[in-house]
């Protein structure tokens, strides 16, 4: 990926991805909630001078136009940055949002930001995974899923790539007899998502990405039920126990919402990072473990949010560059035993997935053809005449400009114009300026 480190990096954000390094490097597991937990809707400490990023611009949002949010962050900075709030998460913020307007270089910007000065040693010269042969990941965790009623999965946040495995789980996992998906993102007023058929702004916070949002839609199309379950602990719980709270309260969410009500159902759960551990980080037991004890029932954990490419080689794990190296992660990767088992670093997980190494081909990562099966489309000519920061937009037809967008991408001055990535059907295509001002739309059928 053809992306430079930062040459001044603003400050750490606050929740470093969990991640389950060799067992020498566990002094850089940690957890933060400070955004995790404005991001899940949790009030944040008041700040009479600045607004909550989360709430900035919300009706422009909520209609569609999540880069008049972007650009009026963008004009707040200095007083973000100035904030003893708000100015160590801000930056991780502002990438997010990046993210979400399809930015392909934020995502690995706000990993940077996180590891910062973290080195993490020299790949290894021989591994576990030589024994093993590299599959396919969702094929190979489908495989193994079994009789298991519970399938948990954590994402890198950060990571649009690593969503890739959610709509081949769902199409699997619904044959299996799955009819529950949860989702640590989704917002309690689910159920409009779920009568309406696609996301909105008011659906989750990482569903405002558009590949989350395809794989929302795909639940909801192949009848899933949508369940959301995340846990924000109260103002009494002391800051020592606020994460503790937090992952025992999503597993008794998940419990009595679905397990509870239908004594039969399968579920499939979608975390962010460590939640999926069956194990603790430190002193506090994760989502899944409490799972577990209080269930009875043992999930199918897979950990997707470390093994993947990052701007500086030494932000990578020993084992991924020891993989990537011998080119042994071509796609989406789980190392299977000899014995049919997928191999995992860690006890806590049943499954580890590497991604591979990123390439930009016409402004958009190479993964969105490869694992997506998405088509680039160039942007219609007369939708570029506007000038400044732009949003492109890509909509199915039907849904409204409400709706999260099938694909979008930003169009920056002085920088080559990507392509849109797009799904086959009938799709309008149209494009907003910072001042709100929309070109389009243009209908196309791919």
């Amino acid at each position: 990926m053809a992306i430079r480190a930062p040459e001044n990096r603003p400050e750490h954000g606050v929740e470093v991805p969990v991640s389950i390094p060799p067992r020498p490097l566990a002094a850089m597991i940690a957890l933060a909630l400070a955004l995790g937990l404005s991001a899940a809707g949790q009030e944040p400490r008041p700040d009479r001078d600045l607004p909550d990023p989360f709430r900035v611009k919300k009706e422009q949002v909520e209609a569609g136009n999540p880069l008049a949010r972007y650009v009026e962050l963008k004009r707040l900075r200095p007083r973000y940055l100035e904030s003893p709030m708000w100015k160590p998460m801000y930056p991780e913020i502002e990438l997010m949002f990046e993210e979400f307007l399809g930015d392909p270089t934020a995502g690995p910007r706000g990993l940077d930001l996180i590891y910062g000065d973290l080195k993490l040693g020299p790949p290894p010269e021989k591994s576990p995974i030589d024994a093993c042969r590299p599959a396919e990941a969702a094929g190979a965790i489908l495989d193994a899923v079994g009789d298991r009623r519970v399938v948990i999965v954590g994402e890198e946040h950060h990571l649009p790539q690593t969503r890739v495995l959610m709509e081949p789980l769902l199409r699997g996992l619904r044959g299996k007899g799955f009819r529950y998906f949860a989702a640590e993102t989704f917002h309690r007023e689910i159920a409009a998502t779920q009568e309406a058929g696609y996301p909105t702004s008011k659906t989750g916070t990482y569903t405002a990405d558009p590949v989350f949002a395809s794989g929302v839609r795909e639940a909801i199309r192949l009848g899933y039920r949508l369940v959301p379950y995340e846990s924000i602990p109260g103002p009494d719980v002391p800051a020592a126990g606020r994460q503790s709270a937090r992952e025992s309260g999503q597993a008794r969410n998940i419990k009595g919402r679905i397990l509870d009500e239908d004594p039969h159902a399968r579920v499939f759960v979608w975390v962010g990072r460590g939640h999926a551990l069956k194990g603790s980080l430190g002193p506090d037991k994760m989502m899944a473990l409490h799972l577990k004890e209080i269930s009875g029932l043992d999930p199918f954990t897979v950990h997707a949010s470390r093994h993947v490419e990052a701007i500086r080689p030494e932000h990578e794990t020993p084992l991924y560059r020891y993989a990537a190296a011998r080119r042994l992660v071509a796609r989406p990767t789980v190392f299977v035993r000899r014995d049919g088992r997928p191999w995992s670093e860690h006890e806590g997980f049943d499954a580890t997935v590497f991604f591979p190494r990123v390439k930009l081909e016409r402004g958009r990562p190479d993964w969105m053809a490869r694992d997506l099966g998405r088509i680039p489309y160039p942007i219609p000519p007369a939708l570029l005449k506007g000038k400044g920061l732009r949003l492109a937009q890509a909509h199915y037809e039907g849904e409204p400009d409400a709706a999260i967008p099938v694909d979008q991408v930003p169009i920056r001055p002085g920088q080559e114009v990507p392509a849109l990535m797009l799904p086959r059907g009938k799709l309008r295509i149209r494009v907003v300026d910072e001042d709100g001002s929309v070109s389009g739309p243009v209908s196309v059928e791919i």
